[in-house]
């Protein structure tokens, strides 16, 4: 009995030195991580009441809709484009047409291709397609 015990604690003593390497590992990481955020906090604030005021006159706008308040949080976790969320409020009040609904969709959605080819050659570089060619090339 006094060896499993004795070896119990020699376990339990390694577990509790590599635990306190770690968390002194993390924490030094973390202060990395928290002066970063500290830097890039106040850049973030104008995006923040932005996204906030946009939040909060959908939700009153689904509420004077006469919709739950279940609506406006299930809403964004189906639809992409946020401009459709506004839309789809009065698509779900009126008679519903399921091919005008996603005509109207996809064309409010399809501004984010346009947003993607501006982008196309500052991540040309990047991504599966660039992976692929370097494998080719440095094969051959």
């Amino acid at each position: 009995m006094f060896f499993a015990f004795r070896d119990f604690h020699y376990f339990c003593k390694q577990k509790h030195s590599s635990l306190e390497t770690k968390l002194e590992k993390t924490i030094q990481s973390s202060s990395k991580e928290g002066a970063a955020l500290r830097a890039a906090f106040p850049y973030t604030i104008p995006i923040f009441a932005g996204y906030w005021f946009l939040g909060l006159t959908y939700g009153i706008l689904m509420n004077v809709s006469g919709f739950s308040f279940v609506w406006p949080m299930v809403m964004p976790a189906v639809i992409y484009s946020g401009s459709v969320e506004f839309v789809a409020v009065k698509v779900l009040l009126s008679s519903f047409h399921p091919l005008q609904a996603f005509v109207m969709a996809f064309m409010i959605g399809t501004r984010h291709l346009f947003y993607g080819i501006t982008m196309l050659d500052r991540f040309k570089h990047k991504g599966w397609k660039s992976r692929s060619q370097q494998k080719v090339s440095t094969s051959s």
